[in-house]
């Protein structure tokens, strides 16, 4: 029943897009303002909502859907995805292969009903075999777009589509570059240029001028920048390349000729808009980036995504709790020591540490029910994936005198109360640091309460420090300098703090993409969380 109601305004909201596109013609059809906004993205790998760890989260479907709707009002719009959406890697690991099919065939379907228009499939997209790829986007409102199909058979696809309204005729083309395929997949496609060719030719014969400023040709093209710029240079009457794959930030086009050239990033962060005016000649076109901030989704009230991604977390969440608990332990190597091992020894540091966001990190993917997602528990937690630390989440921790048969129940009763405790804490960074160490300290009263020997959850003493393990007998001669320890610790910082989580960290260049690291900023942060003795 709740998923039939959430439908209802879903189907209200993409009615003009089931009418937008004639499937049994290559003519868009239903336009009626007098422009145009081709707006499109590319490069999501499998992301339907931002994780929550950024200061300001950027990207989300809820959040595309408000500016659709925002844009609706002026504009005809044409939603285009240009590839790499479905899946993060070009492979999926055996061990996550249910929940990143399940994530996939949700996020096509979440595409389709916000209002996708066209997608270009890319190397990600066919990362588990086509077969796969066949069902994901089945049965969809979007048309799959690509001109160099070996096989005109191997899944409903157009190799272009045209936009005709008074004197404006504009082709729009997918196009894809096998040599960035593998191999497995690079078989599908055929040569693009020597395809490209005979679209030219057909959208030629239906009015599709070069010289002609009313005519435009758009290629959506999963190549990479370095072939898009070679592709400009040999087809000077392309007007348009939306770009892929290689994710340069365009925040202007990037002029070949006569060929504007743009990408945008990864996740949905930032869509490209290709603004068309329809009651003046293509001169007139314009392009701007739409930053997609966490409070475009009130643009569409009520905005029925966010009711969906609550949805979808929680199942993807339980599936990805399962297959963690396939994962097996490795064994043969002595552990890490946790932050508990560390406090009573430490005991300045330890408040030092109680005080800081590190001490509470994990309470960030709790709360955002991403306490089970693969590419987020590293940064807050110790030891993923590590042999001295946990791969399986049954082991993240340990308990003392806890029978084997009851440390199930046991773990269960221990995240109950956990969650209770520090459910409603909207944001860890937004405490101070006498409400971070009250907050820690009622955790550690949890874990005496449950008997917890070891716990890896939060950013703690190991994340940072490097010593042996038979700490504190090892030989002292042999630890790193200072300055040797401190480079170690800098390169552990960024590995999580890295531009695309931690933007502000990093100097803006002229396009507004983070660039090299602020280096003064950095050594105030690493003060702010360091130990007494660091901060000297």
């Amino acid at each position: 029943m709740k998923r039939s109601l959430l439908l209802v305004p879903l189907l209200f909201l993409t009615q003009a897009c089931t009418n937008l596109f004639d499937s049994n013609s290559y003519v868009v059809k239903g336009l009626d303002k007098d422009k145009l906004s081709i707006v499109y993205t590319h490069n999501l790998t499998g992301e339907t909502h931002p994780c929550g760890c950024r200061h300001f989260p950027l990207g989300g479907l809820p959040q595309v859907a408000g500016k659709l709707n925002e844009l609706k009002k002026t504009s005809d719009v044409i939603f285009v995805d240009v590839g790499d959406s479905f899946f993060p890697t070009i492979q999926v690991p055996k061990e996550q292969k249910e929940s990143q099919i399940l994530n996939a065939n949700e996020l096509s379907y979440a595409l389709s009903e916000i209002g996708l228009n066209f997608h270009v499939p890319g190397d990600y997209d066919l990362a588990p075999g086509i077969e796969e790829y066949k069902k994901i986007v089945a049965n969809k409102k979007y048309v799959v777009l690509v001109s160099n199909l070996k096989d005109e058979n191997l899944f409903p696809h157009k190799k272009w589509a045209l936009i005709e309204k008074g004197p404006h005729k504009i082709a729009l083309i997918g196009l894809v570059n096998p040599a960035i395929y593998p191999s497995a997949t690079a078989s599908f496609f055929t040569d693009p240029k020597v395809a490209l060719k005979e679209i030219l030719k057909e959208a030629e014969a239906k009015g599709v001028k070069s010289n002609d400023p009313f005519s435009r040709v758009i290629v959506f093209s999963h190549s990479g920048m370095d072939f898009d710029e070679q592709l400009a240079k040999d087809f000077p009457n392309i007007d348009w390349i939306a770009g892929a794959h290689t994710q340069n930030f365009t925040t202007h086009p990037q002029q070949e000729g006569n060929t504007k050239i743009v990408q945008v990033l990864s996740k949905n962060h930032y869509l490209g808009n290709i603004t068309i005016a329809l009651d003046a000649s293509k001169d007139k076109d314009s392009y701007s980036i739409i930053e997609v901030r966490e409070e475009l989704s009130k643009l569409l009230d009520p905005n029925p995504w966010t009711a969906w991604i609550d949805q979808h977390r929680t199942k993807i969440n339980q599936i990805k709790e399962r297959e963690m608990q396939l994962v097996t332990k490795s064994t043969g190597v002595e552990p890490f020591m946790s932050a508990r091992s560390c406090l009573d020894c430490h005991g300045e540091q330890a408040q030092k540490w109680m005080s800081t966001p590190h001490s509470l990190a994990y309470i960030t993917l709790l709360n955002a029910k991403e306490q089970n997602n693969p590419s987020c528990i590293g940064c807050h937690s110790l030891g993923f994936q590590s042999p001295q630390g946990f791969s399986n989440m049954d082991d993240i921790v340990h308990f003392k005198d806890v029978e084997a048969d009851k440390k199930a129940a046991h773990m269960e009763e221990y995240l109950k109360e956990l969650k209770q405790s520090f459910g409603k804490i909207a944001s860890v960074r937004k405490l101070d640091h006498t409400q971070i160490l009250k907050h820690a300290k009622k955790w550690q009263g949890l874990e005496d309460k449950f008997k917890v020997q070891d716990n890896y959850m939060n950013v703690q003493c190991l994340n940072c420090h490097s010593f042996a393990a038979d700490h504190p007998f090892d030989d002292k001669s042999k630890r790193l300098d200072r300055q040797a320890a401190l480079d170690g610790m800098k390169a552990k910082c960024l590995n999580c703090h890295s531009a695309e989580q931690a933007p502000e960290w990093y100097i803006k260049k002229e396009n507004g993409l983070p660039g090299a690291l602020d280096e003064k900023l950095f050594q105030k942060n690493i003060k702010a969380v360091g130990c007494p003795l660091m901060a000297k």
